[in-house]
């Protein structure tokens, strides 16, 4: 779409780490949690995210809570470890290490994290669709548990989403453009709001426009019918009668529609000194 901004990338590049301990683990555990696969080969263990462009919003808080950073979109190191502390990887009552479906409760237990989950999170799995009558925001994520978590992260905050399943996939969107307009605001993207908050307030404004000339357009053409109808009635009665057949009034009237054709009744009754509703009766 020529000439349309790119607002997935336009958000995707306001996103700031946290710089608090509470929200880098958020971030880092929406991010891996929706990006990363974990691969084990010849005994060696490894994160690959998905979208290796994230690695350098990644890096920072690695480097800052874990000393790990990512490489050629792979990390590596104690990921089990890592995993575990982002809340991903659980142990069950009987020993065994399973991936958690949804968002560790005890990660996102703040406003803060919550907001810096779902920013973690936009980067790992989201997408934004700016077009006329189709604007969304979406997360694409791998567990149904996962998605409804995100929606009520969402709901918390007063926004309201809509889920649906896709080809194995999970989808959270976000429709309204107010509530696109708040997700960009929590996850730090203040220019993509204003820029999308403008075009949607110059698409309102075009909009107003064509329905005022629509309307204007249909009474133009409803006024118009219906003086060639009087017209040609008003002729008749003269082919027929001759308009001195008439009573004053009706005659003054009708000769007056013939020589005006599209005179509007509003512009008829001025002209012959009498309301509009005269006007409609004697023609």
């Amino acid at each position: 779409m020529s000439g349309r901004k790119d607002y997935a990338a336009l958000v995707a590049s306001e996103i700031r780490p946290p710089e608090s301990d509470c929200c880098r683990l958020a971030f880092l555990s929406g991010a891996i949690h929706t990006s990363a696969t974990l691969e084990i080969a010849g005994g060696q263990r490894k994160l690959v995210l998905q979208r290796p462009e994230i690695a350098d919003k990644l890096d920072p808080p690695l480097q800052a809570m874990f000393g790990m950073r990512t490489e050629a979109g792979e990390i590596r190191g104690d990921v089990l470890g890592l995993l575990g502390e982002l809340g991903i990887l659980k142990a069950s009552p009987d020993g065994l290490l399973g991936i958690e479906r949804g968002a560790d409760k005890h990660i996102v237990m703040g406003d803060c994290c919550k907001a810096a989950y779902l920013s973690g999170a936009y980067l790992g799995a989201g997408s934004v669709r700016i077009a006329p009558g189709d604007n969304r925001l979406r997360w694409s994520v791998n567990y149904v548990e996962l998605a409804e978590d995100l929606s009520a992260m969402l709901g918390h905050f007063g926004v309201n989403s809509f889920l649906s399943e896709h080809k194995e996939r999970f989808d959270v969107y976000v429709r309204r453009g107010q509530a696109i307009c708040d997700c960009f605001v929590l996850m730090g993207a203040k220019k993509a709001m204003l820029t999308f908050s403008e075009e949607m307030m110059l698409s309102e404004s075009r909009a107003d426009i064509n329905r005022i000339t629509n309307i204007e357009v249909a009474n133009i053409d409803k006024t118009v019918s219906a003086g060639l109808k009087q017209i040609a009635a008003v002729r008749t009665i003269l082919e027929r009668d001759g308009l001195d057949s008439l009573e004053p009034r009706l005659k003054e009237t009708a000769v007056l529609r013939l020589e005006s054709e599209y005179m509007t009744l509003e512009e008829m009754a001025t002209r012959l000194g009498v309301s509009k509703g005269s006007v409609k009766y004697r023609l």
